[in-house]
């Protein structure tokens, strides 16, 4: 996530489906955001103000968890 900080702003209010599954919300610029998944630390990003590929990657996480217990 640090090459991520240099330049981009902290998202002050977080989507609730980013909240539960990611952290450290950053816009990237007015296209893009990123986040940091808080169960394998994969950076991902989506175009700003859309949630589709967070809650897609939510669903393959909890499948490979699932999968693992």
């Amino acid at each position: 996530m640090e090459d991520l900080e240099e330049n981009s702003t902290l998202v002050e209010k977080e989507p609730a489906v980013i909240k539960f599954a990611f952290r450290g919300l950053r816009k990237l610029d007015n296209e893009k955001w990123a986040a940091t998944c808080r169960y394998c630390n994969n950076v991902l990003t989506d175009k700003y103000r859309t949630t589709s590929a967070f809650t897609r990657y939510i669903s393959v996480i909890t499948l490979v968890i699932l999968m693992h217990n």
